[in-house]
């Protein structure tokens, strides 16, 4: 029996600069969390979607590779303080934009972008999402915009990390 709602995967965010490296993906990371809140929305691990991070692949590829109609792609320039992101969605059978949006943020709007971006993609995706769900998605994991980057440093170093502690512990 086939699943049911659209299947999205979020592409690794492109950067202009490596340090911003941690702050794309961890938006992207949180992307794909939130989504993973919504019923209806079938998303691909970022695990799988990871091996995407060297360049950009054709819609069509990826979406094979993957096994999704949509792909969710981005791209964060600027520094630390001041970001310009773009992002879009793109049906990946015909490379067909659905959506996109470019907009320009400080420091302190980063925690609120994972919920835009999810009601973006539900929206755009016509997904049934009950009100109370879509308000889940602002839940705040802090009010610190300082703390928030190094909560997304933190996750970013723990999983690069992680490879190598296994073959220590298994070594």
């Amino acid at each position: 029996m086939p699943l049911e709602g659209p299947s999205l995967a979020v592409l690794p965010f492109e950067v202009d600069s490596p340090e911003l490296s941690y702050l794309a993906d961890g938006i992207g990371d949180r992307l794909t969390d939130a989504l993973t809140q919504i019923p209806g929305v079938r998303g691909v691990a970022r695990a799988a979607a990871a091996r995407f991070r060297d360049g950009a692949p054709k819609p069509a590829d990826a979406g094979r590779e993957l096994r999704v109609r949509y792909l969710f792609a981005g791209a964060v320039k600027g520094n630390a303080t001041r970001l310009r992101l773009s992002t879009g969605i793109v049906e990946a059978s015909t490379g067909f934009q659905v959506w996109s949006d470019t907009e320009e943020i400080g420091a302190g709007q980063v925690e609120g972008l994972s919920a835009r971006l999810s009601r973006a993609v539900v929206h755009s995706l016509h997904v049934d999402a009950l009100p109370a769900q879509i308000l889940a998605l602002d839940r705040r994991l802090t009010g610190s915009p300082e703390a928030y980057q190094l909560f997304l440093l933190a996750g970013i170093m723990r999983r690069s990390t992680l490879p190598m502690r296994l073959r220590k512990a298994s070594g």
